[in-house]
């Protein structure tokens, strides 16, 4: 059998190797499985896999979200969540799903005080602003550009090297330049060489670096996108 053009996100792939399909409710707790066992170990993480279960169940109701699975020899084997307007997503979190997120996280918190502190001290303001400002719909001038952006995306160690990444990342750009997106934006933790040597071999570009509110250093990366062309008449 021969490749298969995915009619919807343009991307070509080996059905013998990697296949791409949505994610659905079914994959949620192994794509916590995997951020907790693949990805740095963030605040998210901290709060336990209830809220990371939420976290990625924002990304399968949302119509700014992308969210993809990859499958080998009929295994899961990774997955990719992002947005193709962060603005419009986080609008979409604070409307419909902020009592759930919020309940989860104040269980997680109060039973870990120490987390607790480091959460007022270091984030409890941001969120409360954030939300107050999607949940009413004002626009946030400061993130005020057409870039998607890829939040997280992870491998099952065991098929590594067989491109599951690299078509994940694909179908993400080919998805969020037919939304309209004129580029995409992905942040990677500095040390991470790995994760930058994939985007950079798919045209990616470091366009900066920053600190976290934990003191933790990226490395920002970003590709122009080429606008889908419009079907003929």
């Amino acid at each position: 059998m021969g490749n298969v053009v995915d009619e919807r996100t343009g991307v070509r792939s080996d059905p013998l190797a990697v296949a791409l399909r949505p994610m659905e409710l079914s994959d949620v707790d192994l794509a916590v499985e995997l951020h907790v066992s693949q990805l740095p170990p963030g605040f998210f993480v901290q709060l336990g896999p209830r809220f990371l279960a939420a976290y990625y169940r924002s990304y399968l109701t949302s119509p700014a979200a992308i969210s993809l699975i990859a499958v080998i020899d009929g295994v899961t084997a990774g997955f990719l969540v992002g947005t193709t307007d962060r603005n419009a997503h986080y609008r979409h979190v604070a409307r419909h799903g902020r009592r759930r997120l919020a309940a989860v996280g104040a269980v997680a918190l109060v039973r870990d005080p120490v987390m607790l502190v480091r959460f007022v001290r270091t984030r409890s303001a941001r969120y409360a602003r954030g939300l107050l400002r999607f949940a009413s719909q004002q626009p946030d001038s400061s993130q005020a550009w057409d870039a998607a952006v890829l939040s997280h995306v992870a491998i099952d160690p065991r098929y590594r090297r067989r491109s599951a990444a690299s078509a994940l990342v694909g179908s993400f750009e080919a998805i969020a330049a037919s939304s309209g997106a004129r580029a995409a934006h992905v942040l990677t933790r500095r040390n991470n060489d790995p994760a930058r040597r994939l985007y950079e071999a798919r045209g990616w570009v470091v366009s900066g670096e920053q600190i976290d509110v934990d003191g933790h250093h990226w490395c920002s990366m970003e590709k122009a996108l080429v606008p889908a062309r419009a079907p003929k008449p």
